[in-house]
């Protein structure tokens, strides 16, 4: 997060896009590195019923992150033909090309696009803006969609830090069994639910407001999807890293009430 955005990364507008056509996503091998992806309450149930979720740290704080490799380089669910392999496609992969960053100079974040990313076109798919170069209904979604991430994501960090303030998060030293081999991963963080059975009813309930409550019972149910990962997983090592979520394109972080910035 806050990472400076890449030259092939830049700030959608009608003067460098008005003409441009969008092709849909049909191919995901832009997501062939990404180990874990960060996830926000309203699509953390549904992610919880195919990947573990762990809490990671980004920077000063800790998110829920859904793990998509364990000691791995590679995204387990994304195959060689560049097909997504699981039944939910994240947010955050749903939202490419378009990314959220700041342009360099200013202060302002901006929705952004991947040129690189082999979707914009002359003649082919979905036009970005209309003929006055007003923004199209393409482009139109793809703002709100961006702001709803956004605001979702500001909400999550919110509510995970209420979780931590709580004392509920720990370190969480994972292994799994594979074969005769244990593989050791560090730098990940759970949920002590011994610590959560017991607390007061006025800290459950606050909970329950700010989506904290979300998060942990998605948490404790994504653990049975351990194994499966694990079985995923090709050759054996003794120990691995933490995944990191690398994300496929910068992100910054912002509050729940912030509205992006465009200037077409």
């Amino acid at each position: 997060m806050g990472a400076e955005m890449d030259n092939s990364i830049v700030a959608v507008s009608a003067d460098a896009h008005g003409r441009k056509r969008l092709k849909p996503v049909t191919d995901y091998s832009f997501a062939a590195t990404l180990t874990a992806f960060p996830l926000t309450v309203p699509e953390v149930m549904v992610a919880a019923a195919e990947y573990p979720i762990a809490f990671t740290k980004n920077a000063d704080s800790l998110e829920p992150s859904a793990l998509l490799s364990l000691g791995s380089s590679r995204n387990l669910f994304v195959d060689a033909n560049g097909r997504w392999l699981g039944n939910y496609i994240p947010a955050i992969i749903r939202r490419y090309p378009f990314v959220i960053g700041q342009v360099p100079e200013e202060n302002n974040l901006a929705l952004c696009i991947d040129e690189s990313s082999g979707l914009l076109s002359e003649t082919e798919g979905e036009p970005l803006f209309t003929d006055d170069l007003k923004p199209s209904q393409t482009l139109a979604k793809a703002i709100q969609f961006c702001n709803e991430m956004e605001s979702a994501r500001g909400a999550t960090l919110s509510a995970t830090a209420a979780i931590a303030e709580a004392g509920l998060i720990q370190p969480w030293p994972l292994k799994i069994q594979q074969g005769s081999s244990v593989r050791e991963i560090s730098g990940l963080f759970k949920i002590e639910k011994s610590a959560f059975f017991s607390l007061p009813d006025d800290i459950i309930l606050r909970l329950r407001a700010n989506g904290g409550l979300t998060l942990i019972y998605a948490h404790l149910v994504s653990v049975n999807r351990l194994q499966a990962l694990a079985k995923m997983v090709p050759a054996p090592v003794s120990s691995f890293p933490a995944p990191a979520p690398a994300k496929p394109a910068p992100d910054l972080p912002r509050g729940p009430s912030e509205e992006l910035v465009f200037r077409f």
